[in-house]
């Protein structure tokens, strides 16, 4: 009897163990793949297998049509040395759905794709999100359909950017801070936030326009058909109403939201400093992440 329990506990144990190494081998399959020199890649049926690790193979083919949007080098710009089509482009072009084969690729970057980054990035009615040089895209935020950022721009943790139903354009050098919507109308009005603008925690932008320098401050909701006029300030918490238009140089208060005053040249000189100090954040995630 005694026995007969030790054996039963013992192929409990087995089986327990047999999970915990399947869990292990999946995990093991979602962490990111580097591409470096003499990578082998190898395609076995459903799968990619790149240096062992697991690669399925429609995002393989996300990735090769990123190809053509992402700007900067690698989808998670931890490196931006080289241009993703270069150094990326041949050796995903040897991927044939259902053959197997082994394509060798020389590179001496050592590019990381990152594969979590990549997921981060929406396809929608046939659009991509294109990123211009040394974009950061901080974890937990979904980027979706058209949508561009320009040059070292930084969006933040658990943003959500959703060119859906309208285009959503951001410029460069601009960051767009923790929990921040934007969202366009449908058929009518889209995003667009111009050069050097910082968009405070928990900004909703709806169909506005956001022109350059400008500083947005933390939990304001500009709403549909509003433009925010060049240097201006946006106070924390200010509620701006349909079909507002903000002149050039305003500090914007209140809910609803009224001009308060004209901004002064000391003003106006401070709302990049704020820019500067966020190329500066993101370049330190991004060369930690090397």
């Amino acid at each position: 009897m005694t026995d007969a329990m030790g054996l039963r506990e013992g192929s409990k144990i087995e089986a327990s163990l047999k999970l915990m190494r399947l869990d292990a081998n999946k995990r093991k399959q979602r962490r990111p793949v580097r591409i470096s020199q003499d990578v082998q890649i190898i395609e076995i049926g459903a799968h990619v297998f790149v240096d062992r690790d697991g690669l399925y193979t429609d995002i393989a083919n996300r990735l090769r049509r990123h190809t053509f949007h992402i700007g900067n080098g690698a989808v998670g710009h931890e490196s931006a040395a080289e241009s993703f089509d270069v150094t990326c482009s041949p050796v995903l072009a040897g991927f044939q759905d259902h053959d197997s084969k082994c394509v060798h690729g020389a590179h001496k970057s050592d590019i990381s794709l990152m594969i979590d980054y990549e997921a981060m990035l929406h396809e929608y009615k046939g659009k991509l999100p294109k990123l211009g040089d040394r974009v950061f895209i901080a974890e937990g935020a979904e980027i979706v359909g058209d949508v561009e950022i320009g040059d070292h721009s930084s969006i933040w943790f658990n943003c959500v950017i959703r060119g859906d139903v309208h285009f959503i354009r951001i410029g460069k050098h601009t960051n767009i801070q923790d929990g921040s919507v934007a969202h366009g109308m449908l058929n009518q009005y889209s995003v667009i936030v111009g050069d050097y603008v910082t968009v405070g925690h928990g900004v909703m932008m709806h169909g506005c326009t956001i022109e350059s320098h400008c500083l947005i401050g933390m939990r304001a909701t500009i709403l549909n058909n509003v433009t925010i006029g060049a240097n201006s300030i946006v106070g924390a918490a200010a509620l701006i109403t349909e079909n507002t238009i903000v002149p050039p140089r305003s500090l914007v208060i209140g809910m609803p939201a009224k001009v308060k005053r004209q901004l002064s040249d000391e003003e106006v000189a401070s709302i990049d400093e704020y820019a500067k100090r966020y190329y500066n954040y993101k370049e330190s995630y991004l060369t930690a992440k090397k």
